[in-house]
C-alpha cells in the first residue's frame, strides 16, 4: 500500500513537471540584466561572457556563473501555469577569486532566488517564454516583483565586439568561411531553439554546414580573447 501511494504521489509531481512548457527545461538560459526596485543591472565589462545561467530539472534548480566558478542550488516545485517554488537547503560553492565586479553580479542575480538565510526564498516565481524570432527569450519574476532575463544564445557583449572575425558568404549553402584576426580554440554552431548541432576545434577556417537544414543559426566563436556570436542563415 505505501509502494503504490509514493507511485500515485512520484506520477502527480511528474504530471505538474510535464505540463510546464517544455522549452524551459530543454534550452540553456544565459543571464542579460537583472531588475530589481525597477532599477535595472547589467553584468560588467569583463573578459568573461558567462555571468550566469540557471538550471531547471525535474526536482532540482540551480544557479552558476562560470565567473566566479560558482553557484547554488535547491529544490524546485512546479505548480502548473508557469508558476514554480523553491525550497530546502540552499548549498552553494564558494568564489574562486573572480573580480569584486563579477562577485556582486552573481550576487544579485543569486538574489532572485535565494534570500538571506532568515527569508530563504522569494517564492512563488512566474516565468515566461517568448520568440523574438532569432532567439528565445525567458523571463522569471519572484515573489517581490524582482525579475531575472535570460536568453538561450550566449548573446556578445561589449567589449567582444572590437573581435576581428568575419564569416561569408551569409547566407550560405555549403561551406561557411571564417576570418579572424586573432586565433581560434573551438567553435559551436547552435539552432534557433538553443540546440548544438555542429561543434569544431580543427581546421576553423570554415565550416560544412551542408547537411543542416535551412534556418537562423548562432556560431558561438571562443578565442583567446573571448566568445563572440555570429548569426548566419542557412539555405
Amino acid at each position: 500500500m505505501k509502494n503504490s501511494i509514493t507511485l500515485i504521489v512520484s506520477i502527480f509531481w511528474l504530471s505538474i513537471a510535464i505540463a510546464q512548457d517544455a522549452q524551459l527545461f530543454e534550452n540553456d538560459w544565459y543571464i542579460e540584466k537583472v531588475e530589481k526596485a525597477g532599477e535595472e543591472i547589467v553584468p560588467p565589462d569583463s573578459n568573461c561572457s558567462k555571468y550566469g545561467r540557471v538550471y531547471f530539472e525535474n526536482e532540482d534548480f540551480s544557479t552558476e556563473d562560470a565567473c566566479c566558478e560558482t553557484g547554488c542550488t535547491s529544490n524546485i516545485i512546479y505548480q502548473g501555469n508557469n508558476m514554480f517554488e523553491l525550497s530546502g537547503k540552499i548549498p552553494c560553492l564558494l568564489d574562486t577569486g573572480c573580480s569584486d565586479e563579477q562577485w556582486n553580479f552573481f550576487a544579485q542575480h543569486n538574489g532572485i532566488y535565494f534570500g538571506e538565510p532568515t527569508i530563504g526564498f522569494y517564492n512563488p516565481y512566474e516565468y515566461q517564454i517568448t520568440n523574438d524570432g532569432d532567439s528565445l527569450a525567458l523571463v522569471v519574476t519572484n515573489g517581490i516583483g524582482d525579475k531575472a532575463y535570460y536568453n538561450n544564445v550566449l548573446l556578445s557583449t561589449q567589449i567582444f565586439q572590437d573581435l576581428k572575425i568575419s564569416i561569408y558568404p551569409n547566407p550560405v549553402k555549403d561551406r561557411l568561411v571564417i576570418e579572424s584576426q586573432v586565433p581560434i580554440e573551438h567553435l559551436q554552431v547552435y539552432s534557433i531553439n538553443g540546440r548544438e548541432v555542429l561543434r569544431e576545434s580543427v581546421d576553423i577556417e570554415s565550416v560544412n554546414v551542408s547537411k543542416l537544414p535551412s534556418g537562423i543559426y548562432f556560431m558561438s566563436i571562443d578565442t583567446q580573447e573571448g566568445t563572440l556570436i555570429k548569426k548566419f542563415i542557412k539555405n
